[in-house]
């Protein structure tokens, strides 16, 4: 069962009647265009997307994927009193017999007062390990907070153990897939931008805590592995500073936030076994103008093979 996650950055909103454009990620409109036909390449059995927020583009992007991908899950309403949608996507080959968004009970103000924020889940009673249910989680980064500052990370930790919660009190016997965009990882060293230790609210986090540490180790406390390390593939970004076109220059960039993996999917030992996984799309793939190439988003994909455990 190939498993694909994207966080596809199509954020852009106008603000104040069009004076202020928030657009994290150049060419949303060019990468749109240019993303299913590069998904459709991968042919994934399940699909994870994350910075959808337009419901004409998960419409546009389900239209598209349904050869391949028939069966969806995401919502359509816009958040109250918020300037985002949930961006969530789940794209499948399986059936889908349930599914919903569940709103993340822990936010910052600024986070909360703008975004939808949450985790999308559908069940999966047939497919080739068997049930399956599976988390599409898109954790804080933080909106004017640095997403390794201390309370950014408490906020992190309720979100995931809202996730775990959930899936583990779901009914049924199945297994437990949780992918996405988890904002938490090992910082990964590029040639041109040396890792460095930070000073945040007169906390040191040494190089070696870096990114969010403490929240993505307590995914292994709580019984979940991570498929790309249990595989044993050799360190690499999937958010980059430097190495992605998408980010130079960008908030997260001018923060000092260090090249990262930060995109999974975490597993449970006793009920899967991942066989296969890369990061794709890391190249520019798509044609802004004559000389100017970009990739499909400013994160990278990750994909994990994955078969029933024993």
């Amino acid at each position: 069962m190939k498993c694909l996650t994207l966080n596809a950055g199509l954020l852009s909103i106008s603000v104040l009647r069009g004076l202020i454009k928030v657009q994290p990620a150049d060419w949303v409109e060019e990468r749109l265009r240019a993303l299913p036909d590069h998904l459709l390449m991968e042919r994934p059995d399940i699909l994870l997307l994350q910075e959808v927020y337009r419901t004409e583009h998960k419409d546009e992007l389900k239209a598209r994927l349904q050869t391949w991908l028939p069966y969806s899950a995401y919502g359509r309403e816009r958040g109250r009193l918020r300037l985002l949608h949930d961006s969530l996507m789940i794209l499948s080959t399986y059936p889908i017999s349930d599914s919903g968004f569940v709103r993340f009970n822990a936010g910052r103000w600024d986070e909360k007062l703008l975004d939808t924020k949450g985790f999308y889940y559908a069940y999966l009673p047939d497919t080739s390990v068997g049930p399956v249910l599976v988390c599409n989680v898109h954790t804080t980064a933080g909106v004017f907070t640095h997403p390794e500052d201390p309370r950014v990370d408490d906020v992190r930790q309720q979100q995931l153990r809202q996730v775990i919660d959930f899936a583990e009190s779901y009914p049924g016997e199945h297994s437990v897939l949780l992918g996405g965009d988890f904002n938490c990882g090992p910082a990964v060293a590029e040639s041109e931008l040396p890792i460095s230790a930070i000073k945040l609210r007169k906390l040191h986090i040494p190089t070696d805590r870096r990114v969010s540490m403490r929240n993505y180790e307590m995914m292994a406390e709580r019984g979940y592995t991570d498929s790309f390390s249990s595989l044993g593939l050799p360190e690499q970004a999937t958010w980059s500073p430097t190495q992605n076109n998408l980010n130079v220059g960008g908030g997260h960039a001018s923060w000092g936030c260090p090249p990262q993996r930060l995109d999974h999917f975490f597993y449970r030992r006793h009920e899967l076994v991942p066989t296969q996984g890369a990061i794709i799309f890391a190249s520019p793939l798509v044609r802004v103008d004559q000389d100017h190439l970009v990739p499909l988003s400013d994160h990278y994909g990750y994909y994990a093979n994955l078969e029933r455990a024993g």
